[in-house]
């Protein structure tokens, strides 16, 4: 990472990705943006990334990996900070907009409608995508709460050039609500690359991590199981440290890596001193890329429904790694009758306890299933925007034009 030393320059086409995280990457969402992002700059755009700036002594510009990421105060982090970085968001429209060829709105509500609503925006007929996602958006609905898109965020899709959803499933919600169809792209995110699942490539990433963390050195004999994600209570740690500690006991080449940094850790960290395993837990920070720990590990777990199904799960099945996955209707939906070879029940700890006991036992056989479900996502590519995926959304002519969008809109919700 580096400071900012100007604007992209040549005749680059520029897009606007507007999100509320970029870097540190560090839950799914981010690092299906980073793949986004660097997707976009190898079809020859130049990438521009606002965001909040969550901390203070945070730099307000910074490029991250040749994209130039604008963080802007204040974060939303209240209803009124959330209006503060509104205002921040059209002031900044106010003056780059015009230089913008698309600009994409990574997730729906009040945010993307001022983006669509802006008098600039709509001056100079440039398209904004907004995403709709509502594993997204549900993330902090519990598991057995019905899901529906709120106003605001039905209000940004109808005000989008175009809504894209990442499955058929989304697309069905939307048209129930009234969006067009004509409005709404179909782009699947479980159309990901693989990463080196070789012998050598494991090899090689367990060297690596042993050298920059003495807690991940790994022996020929120990099976790794990586927590992917975040320390924080939407991953259902709690859960999965009750249902992990008596395997443990019971396997004392077992460990476990907790992925992430969180105010979480500490208490964490006391709950496995307590059960005396902090030593075969490592929690090793957050990692801005998650490829050598995932090439490293034998098993990845998402111990929570609707966790890391963007870019986290897909990646793991199409590089081969196995994974347990706690059971959801978007999890089904996605593999069919394979999602239950590869789930558990994640309100039962003896469910988790007896997957991962099966998979210590038979890890070949495990193993067949993921394979099978990389081939159900590899067949997920119909389901995306033709040819070039996201790059080719860019490519094509504007359907609609900006100004008649949202008729009925009496501004712009600053």
């Amino acid at each position: 990472m580096n400071v900012i030393s100007g604007q992209p320059g040549g005749s680059k086409r520029r897009v606007l990705l507007a999100t509320k995280h970029f870097w540190p990457y560090s839950s799914d969402a981010t690092w299906r943006l980073r793949a986004m992002a660097q997707i976009l700059q190898r079809d020859h755009w130049a990438v521009q990334v606002v965001t909040p700036r969550w901390h203070a002594n945070w730099p307000s510009r910074i490029t991250v990996e040749e994209v130039s990421v604008q963080r802007l105060d204040h974060p939303p982090s209240n209803p009124l900070r959330q209006s503060l970085f509104r205002r921040s968001l059209c002031e900044w429209l106010d003056r780059n907009a015009s230089s913008l060829d698309w600009i994409w709105c990574d997730e729906a509500g009040l945010d993307a409608l001022a983006v669509s609503l802006h008098p600039e925006v709509i001056r100079c007929g440039i398209p904004v995508v907004v995403r709709f996602c509502p594993a997204e958006l549900s993330a902090s609905v519990a598991y057995e709460e019905v899901w529906r898109p709120s106003q605001a965020v039905l209000d940004a899709c109808q005000a989008a050039t175009t809504v894209v959803v990442p499955n058929q499933s989304a697309q069905h919600l939307l048209l129930k609500f009234g969006i067009k169809p004509e409005r709404i792209v179909v782009s699947s995110d479980w159309i990901v690359p693989g990463i080196d699942r070789s012998t050598s490539g494991i090899r090689a990433a367990r060297q690596t991590l042993a050298e920059i963390n003495s807690d991940l050195i790994i022996r020929s004999q120990d099976r790794v199981v990586l927590v992917p994600g975040e320390l924080t209570k939407h991953w259902q740690l709690d859960f999965l440290i009750q249902a992990i500690v008596p395997l443990l006991d019971r396997h004392p080449n077992l460990r476990l890596w907790l992925h992430g940094d969180s105010s979480e850790r500490e208490r964490l960290y006391e709950v496995l001193q307590f059960h005396g395993h902090h030593r075969n837990v490592a929690m090793p920070g957050m990692f801005s890329c998650l490829e050598t720990l995932l090439q490293a590990a034998d098993m990845c777990l998402f111990p929570a429904a609707k966790v890391g199904m963007s870019w986290l799960l897909p990646t793991c099945i199409l590089s081969g790694l196995p994974v347990l996955v706690a059971s959801s209707p978007d999890l089904s939906w996605h593999l069919g009758a394979v999602a239950s070879s590869i789930s558990f029940d994640n309100q039962s700890i003896e469910s988790l306890q007896a997957r991962l006991e099966h998979w210590m036992r038979s890890p070949h056989e495990h193993s067949a299933a993921v394979r099978i479900a990389s081939q159900l996502v590899r067949r997920q590519s119909s389901n995306a925007i033709p040819r070039g995926g996201l790059a080719e959304l860019f490519r094509v002519p504007h359907r609609t034009q900006h100004s008649t969008r949202y008729s009925d809109a009496k501004g712009s919700p600053r």
